[in-house]
């Protein structure tokens, strides 16, 4: 049989835990772990250290949010207030970001890159405008003439 929740009863918006109203040494005395969700009755008024099921000593803490490095997927809760500067694992400044995969160098971007060489311009230039590796440009431009390739 189920009961209708009396004008007493009132219930805890964050953990969902039901209090009677008029009973307010009652839940100086009720804990909720914000880490593991475990809820137990501590035996004083104090505050305890720990959690008795996880033992963690921020159970009472602010619940932070969980970081993802978007470059390994390594997951971590960060210690400081800030965001941080680099990933715990990969230390990637960039873990925010993505990581992009380089484009595809086709036979028409080396063809051009041959005929850019041949006007004179250099091979750091080429690769900087049709944004290319370096090293495709020099592979390509080795591969038609013998000998020094210019690189400025």
């Amino acid at each position: 049989m189920k009961r209708e929740p009396s004008e007493d009863v009132c219930r805890c918006p964050r953990c969902g835990m039901v209090f009677r109203m008029g009973t307010e040494d009652r839940h100086l005395t009720d804990r909720l772990c914000l880490v593991c969700g475990h809820a137990w009755k501590s035996r004083g008024r104090t505050l305890p250290r720990r959690c008795p099921k996880c033992r963690s000593i921020r159970w009472n803490a602010r619940v932070r949010e969980e970081l993802e490095c978007l470059r390994c997927h390594h997951r971590w809760v960060p210690r400081g207030a800030g965001v941080p500067m680099n990933c715990p694992r990969c230390k990637s400044m960039y873990w925010r970001e993505e990581r992009q995969e380089p484009a595809a160098v086709t036979d028409d971007l080396l063809q051009k890159a041959a005929s850019m060489y041949s006007e004179g311009r250099g091979c750091l230039e080429i690769a900087m405008l049709l944004d290319i590796p370096l090293e495709d440009v020099v592979l390509e431009i080795r591969s038609v003439r013998e000998g020094f390739v210019r690189i400025s």
